[in-house]
């Protein structure tokens, strides 16, 4: 069945540049008043990204090609960095209880006035991460699965402990397609051509 591939990341180099943002799903209904009813129904975000390139070199056409291949359209999630969002300070990095004693996920949160929202971190990135316990960095006792975001911390902390993190993270995702098209556009001097891929639709996963 299906799964997910820690490794390779989507190509970095490839990935720059990519159109990304935000999207949630809001029911809209309209009332014969003129005004509307709205209903969230996405709590969190999902990122979408456009990796369409136009003149592509045939060795980035060949590692992209690859990596669809592997992948099989939109059949596995794989990992990606946007470029736009993927480091977070202990001023955004918050670790919310799981239920289980001294279990933490990570989250980014984002904040406008009195308002907040708190993204779940599932994929940060080997060697980057570090925790803090009322600003003073874990050094012991904690271990963190790089799979989940999910941090386990002993002896377990208390409530009244602020815990945070920084570090940089990845975005699971998977194609939205699963046909790509390419045309060879030119060809240099040396005889290398330039293809273009036109649109690439990838989206965020839920894990």
């Amino acid at each position: 069945m299906p799964t997910f591939l820690e490794s390779p990341r989507f190509p970095d180099n490839i990935a720059f540049g990519a159109t990304v943002g935000p999207t949630y799903l809001t029911v809209v209904t309209p009332v014969y008043s003129g005004r509307d009813g709205r209903m969230v129904a996405w709590t969190q975000a999902r990122i979408r990204f456009e990796v369409g390139r136009r003149a592509m070199n045939t060795a980035d056409t060949a590692t992209l090609d690859a990596f669809f291949r592997t992948v099989k359209g939109r059949a596995y999630g794989f990992r990606i960095k946007d470029w736009t969002d993927f480091s977070c300070t202990t001023a955004q990095g918050i670790l919310t209880a799981t239920g289980t004693s001294g279990q933490y996920q990570l989250c980014k949160q984002y904040t406008n006035g009195a308002l907040f929202e708190n993204r779940l971190i599932q994929k940060p990135v080997v060697g980057t991460v570090a925790i803090y316990k009322n600003a003073v960095l874990i050094a012991s006792g904690l271990t963190l699965d790089t799979t989940t975001g999910l941090v386990t911390i002993t002896p377990t902390p208390l409530v009244t402990d602020v815990l945070t993190w920084s570090g940089q993270f990845d975005v699971p995702v998977r194609f939205d397609v699963d046909e790509m098209k390419k045309q060879i556009m030119d060809r240099a001097g040396g005889g290398d051509l330039f293809v273009d891929w036109g649109s690439i639709p990838i989206i965020e996963i839920r894990l």
